[in-house]
């Protein structure tokens, strides 16, 4: 079986899953825009209600919620909870039983909690989606690579899905900066909670304006998705990866060949490993297997020529 067979059955099965790719990071963007028009609504009903004629201060910020302001958001909150609890993030739900446990919150406090809850809420719904992703993309990419080796070793077994602990392996391994894709979405999502809270706070001390300070916030939610992209793309190179070894063992394989992919979209950092040949049993992410680094769009293709 030639080199360029290989090569062009990678081309088939990276136009399938760029499509699936596609189309997930486009549902993770209309959710980050959705959850930027819920907070620019909580944004504007804050200065609303609380901006004078000298616009919105810190000091009338941080006054007491009334007694009504505080009934509705105890309500909303033990709305809230009930969806918190659904999205696995028990140190939010910490904070809400608190607050809920208060009788004096300023107001600043009440919309630093609604903008968390819907921060966590994003969160939520980046792992349930990239999850689904993985699991589904790990199959395919399996099956495709034993069924093009099989062409090759002749092995008469056959292959149909990836055992649980497979799935649970790729899903669970810390490749993205020492942790696996949901530790990463979870330590993004903090990371957002606190800079939108801080954005809104240094808008406040600064006087900032309802439009100034949804601009600042929103360039936070893009850096955000910027970052969520990039860990669905880094994730995907991992996952095909992985599940394109276990086929080619399942299908008889040893070993594998390198292929350093070049192009306007990726970095020629690691030229020097293409079309070097190693053992399946040696394939290290990072350092002898892709993805070498985050957005890395490097490949392998099957090697039986001895």
């Amino acid at each position: 079986m030639s080199r360029a067979y290989w090569l062009n059955r990678n081309k088939i099965l990276e136009k399938q899953v760029d499509a699936v790719e596609n189309k997930l990071a486009r549902s993770v963007k209309r959710k980050y825009n959705s959850v930027m028009s819920e907070v620019k609504k909580d944004i504007a009903s804050f200065y609303q209600e609380y901006a004078t004629q000298e616009g919105l201060t810190l000091k009338n910020a941080k006054k007491l919620l009334n007694k009504t302001e505080l009934s509705d958001f105890h309500e909303r909150i033990t709305a809230l909870k009930k969806q918190i609890k659904l999205t696995n993030n028990p140190e939010l739900v910490r904070k809400m039983n608190a607050m809920q446990s208060r009788s004096k919150i300023q107001r600043l406090e009440a919309l630093y909690m609604d903008l968390e809850t819907k921060v966590s809420q994003l969160g939520q719904y980046e792992q349930m989606k990239l999850t689904d992703y993985i699991i589904d993309t790990a199959d395919d990419a399996a099956k495709f690579a034993f069924d093009t080796a099989q062409t090759q070793t002749k092995i008469t077994t056959t292959f149909s899905s990836l055992s649980d602990n497979a799935v649970k392996a790729i899903l669970d391994y810390p490749f993205y900066n020492g942790q696996n894709y949901s530790a990463t979405i979870w330590n993004n999502r903090d990371f957002l909670a606190k800079a939108t809270q801080r954005t809104v706070m240094q808008g406040i001390v600064q006087g900032d304006s309802y439009s100034t300070m949804t601009k600042a916030l929103q360039k936070r939610m893009d850096s955000n998705y910027y970052n969520t992209y990039r860990l669905i793309r880094t994730e995907t190179t991992f996952t095909v990866q992985q599940a394109k070894k276990i086929g080619f063992e399942k299908a008889g394989l040893k070993k594998y060949e390198y292929v350093a992919i070049d192009d306007e979209r990726s970095s020629d950092d690691y030229d020097e490993l293409n079309g070097k040949i190693f053992l399946l049993k040696d394939a290290q992410p990072g350092v002898n297997f892709p993805p070498m680094r985050p957005n890395c769009r490097c490949d392998t293709i099957g090697y039986f020529k001895d």
